[in-house]
């Protein structure tokens, strides 16, 4: 295998002979992964591990819970493109997370890999979807404490176990402390703090990234970084921006426009979602904005599965990530500030 550091990419899978995919016996006693798994034909494979995968995303008590656990223990040596089950949760970003907080022990090294060997991006993940985790985690505690004896233990599990999710995947700090605080789950000071900032310096977060001159986020940390060397270009902001406004409502799009200085580094006189330009910095400086955007609305995220507009992505992120990591985690900031997405209270 290649060192953990090559740009080589190495995937090794398992073949069996067709004699024996005809010979596969009664599965009847096999978890519904396990019997999904089974399936001879890759196309129907694909489908019904598909159809598992949703059910794991919506159930921590899955019986098919136990076999990815399996999976994990005694094939975690393997990249885990290896197994088919392992893509098909990677297509489903619930399942993915779902994964994360069944297995908090390994949260830190699943949500590594899950970003490295299978491509979740965790930057797309919709907000309101970690609000339904957030949800399904307490509820599962209450189930596994009872409620009735000890109604304050399952909700200092369930946040604890967020917070340890946040630590795994940073850039979602902020929305996962929304999470816990609308769902009564705990009043995290992250989300506390943020609240009073917007309270008392809104313009500021406004302004930071693009909008304060030689003192702006996209000057100090990515523009002067990076003036001598060679941009990637994909023309990916205005194909993503068009994208998103098919996508997002009326009055979202709306705030977008009004704001757009605020997320958006744009050509001289061209308005969000042009179609011509010849800055060749717009779709590193623009992305991390636009996939913060894209997770706070909600908005489907099928387009960035295409291998066109993934590639991009992945080169994108790889040619300064502390900025992309550090513009998206400003975004998501100007995103709750101008209320797209989950508000601060429910």
């Amino acid at each position: 295998f290649p060192e953990s550091g090559s740009a080589i990419q190495f995937r090794p899978a398992f073949y069996k002979p067709p004699s024996i995919d005809a010979a596969v016996g009664d599965t009847s006693a096999l978890c519904p992964l396990g019997q999904a798994m089974a399936e001879p034909q890759m196309a129907v494979r694909s489908e019904r591990l598909d159809n598992v995968v949703r059910e794991l995303s919506d159930n921590l008590e899955h019986p098919s819970w136990a076999l990815i656990e399996t999976h994990s223990r005694i094939l975690g040596h393997l990249p885990l493109s290896t197994l088919d089950s392992w893509r098909s949760l990677a297509r489903n970003t619930s399942a993915c997370l779902t994964c994360l907080l069944k297995f908090p022990d390994d949260a830190n090294v699943l949500a590594r890999r899950f970003r490295d060997e299978l491509g979740v991006v965790w930057e797309l993940i919709p907000a309101d979807e970690l609000e339904r985790a957030t949800l399904r985690l307490h509820a599962w505690w209450v189930k596994l404490i009872g409620e009735a004896a000890a109604p304050q233990i399952a909700a200092e599990a369930a946040d604890t176990q967020l917070k340890n999710l946040a630590s795994a995947i940073p850039v979602l700090t902020l929305q996962l402390a929304i999470a816990r605080l609308r769902t009564n789950l705990s009043m995290p000071s992250e989300a506390l703090d943020f609240e009073r900032e917007v309270r008392s310096s809104r313009q500021h977060i406004l302004d930071a990234l693009w909008r304060s001159g030689d003192l702006s986020m996209g000057q100090q940390l990515l523009m002067r970084v990076h003036a001598d060397d060679q941009w990637p270009v994909f023309d990916l902001t205005n194909a993503a921006i068009t994208e998103l406004q098919k996508l997002l409502s009326r009055p979202i799009v709306t705030v977008l426009t009004n704001h757009s200085h605020a997320l958006f580094r744009l050509p001289q006189r061209a308005a969000v979602g042009a179609t011509q330009h010849t800055d060749h910095h717009l779709d590193v400086a623009n992305v991390p904005s636009i996939c913060a955007v894209w997770a706070m609305s909600g908005a489907n995220t099928d387009w960035w599965r295409e291998p066109k507009n993934s590639n991009a992505l992945r080169q994108i992120k790889a040619f300064d990530p502390l900025w992309f990591e550090e513009a998206y985690r400003h975004a998501i900031r100007v995103c709750a500030t101008l209320n797209i997405g989950p508000k601060l209270s429910a």
